[in-house]
């Protein structure tokens, strides 16, 4: 008779999740502030301070990110830009982009 194992991944990410929640419960710290100093964010004044400056932070290279797409004619996700300044849109093959590093990789030999 062969031996089953009976699948317990659920109950484990909900164990998982659970033990997270207490977690920020007692000491205060969620996901959005694990960076940053607990002591501080007890204070509130200083810990509001902080959550603030990180969004700013994330809005700020969001900002770049998306004025540099807009500068290189990016319209969608995924763009790869090759080494000749082609570009491809949406899904690319595992082929095509080993085809395209081999033939980059073939004109660019190291020096010795």
């Amino acid at each position: 008779m062969p031996f089953v194992t009976p699948d317990l991944s659920q109950s484990a990410l909900t164990a998982m999740q659970w033990m997270d929640r207490v977690a920020e419960s007692r000491t205060g710290v969620n996901r959005s502030a694990q960076p940053m100093d607990p002591d501080i964010l007890h204070d509130t004044a200083k810990g509001v301070e902080l959550l603030q400056n990180a969004a700013s932070i994330r809005k700020e290279e969001i900002a770049r990110n998306l004025a540099l797409a807009h500068q290189l004619g990016v319209q969608g996700t995924p763009t790869l830009i090759w080494a000749d300044g082609t570009r491809s849109e949406g899904f690319v093959g595992r082929a095509l982009i080993e085809a395209r590093l081999a033939a980059t990789t073939s004109q660019v030999a190291p020096e010795k």
